[in-house]
């Protein structure tokens, strides 16, 4: 069963020229190997000896994991500070630090298979 791997079994849609085209709907989010085996059949019949199917060819496909982008959200996209204040919840200007809580917002590492990763934000001044 390939259930937790392909959302619907692997198919091969026969081409022009003798060609097949194979087709995989693989389950976002999910990394595995599978072995398939491929053969092709006529309509030809068995009668007489005859023979409807050819041999039977064994292959394997790798689906690998990769690093889904983290994302978060931006409370604004500016700022306006009065020299030497600090955070207006506090009122007063006095001190040079300035905070902005929640800041950045539902930041988020991908999906489930990736929350054993560690996020960091990482700021750099371009003027």
């Amino acid at each position: 069963d390939l259930s937790w791997l392909l959302s619907s079994p692997p198919s091969i849609a026969q081409g022009a020229a003798g060609t097949g085209s194979l087709s995989l709907a693989v389950r976002p989010y999910v990394a595995g190997n599978l072995t398939l085996e491929l053969w092709v059949e006529d309509d030809g019949g068995v009668e007489r000896g005859g023979v409807d199917r050819s041999g039977t060819v064994g292959f394997s496909v790798a689906v690998l994991p990769w690093n889904h982008r983290p994302s978060f959200a931006m409370a604004t996209h500016h700022i306006t500070i009065l020299e030497d204040c600090v955070s207006p919840s506090h009122g007063a200007c006095a001190a040079l630090d300035w905070r902005l809580d929640d800041f950045a917002t539902n930041a988020s590492k991908g999906p489930a298979n990736e929350a054993l990763q560690t996020m960091s934000f990482i700021v750099t001044p371009i003027h």
